[in-house]
């Protein structure tokens, strides 16, 4: 009688199943226990059912995963993966499964982006550039160009909220970069 499953399914079998049983022990030893840190349970029992299953007299054991544990599997064997970085060839050879899970099983619910304010809308009409520009400009840093903006050694537009990106005055960043290519000659010359 065959058994049906509410969603995608993944079967392993044959010389698939006996490969990925000995890099499961690998993964789990180089992201895990080699640590010292606990090995997630989905995980660890998709590891001890492989093992298992390949380690069986039968002529050809097959393991499934279904819907629910694919979708934990997929996101553990991917956490995995990625903190075994230290193995390489296990971490090639895992990744392949990785991405077959991940088509297998594609995440439903996508991480949630991070909420930024638009930028300012200069209505004074007043020349300004980003961040990003300033930086440029002036051969520095973005964080460099923000720092600066927080002390007010360069003015800026007014922001709406706290995570609004700065809009640099143009009229100010050219002073300021005069007055920093002054001092740089200044300290050249003593």
């Amino acid at each position: 009688m065959a058994e049906t499953f509410p969603g995608p399914v993944l079967a392993l079998s044959g010389a698939r199943l006996q490969a990925l049983a000995g890099l499961l022990g690998e993964l789990i030893d180089a992201a895990y226990t080699g640590r010292g840190k606990i090995t997630p349970h989905a995980l660890l029992a998709f590891a001890v059912q492989v093992e298992t299953a390949a380690a069986a007299p039968l002529p050809c054991p097959v393991v499934i995963v279904a819907a629910p544990e694919g979708c934990v599997l997929r996101r553990q064997v991917g956490e995995a993966v990625r903190g075994a970085r230290a193995v390489g060839s296990v971490q090639e050879a895992l990744s392949e499964f990785a991405g077959e899970l991940c088509r297998v099983f594609p995440d439903p619910t996508p991480e949630p982006r991070r909420f930024r304010a638009p930028a300012p809308v200069p209505v004074s009409g007043e020349p300004v550039i980003t961040v990003t520009a300033a930086a440029g400009g002036a051969g520095c840093s973005t964080g460099y160009v923000r720092r600066m903006c927080r002390r007010g050694e360069l003015e800026t537009m007014p922001r709406d909220c706290e995570n609004a990106p700065y809009l640099v005055l143009l009229d100010s960043f050219e002073l300021w970069l005069s007055a920093r290519e002054h001092r740089k000659r200044d300290a050249e010359a003593a």
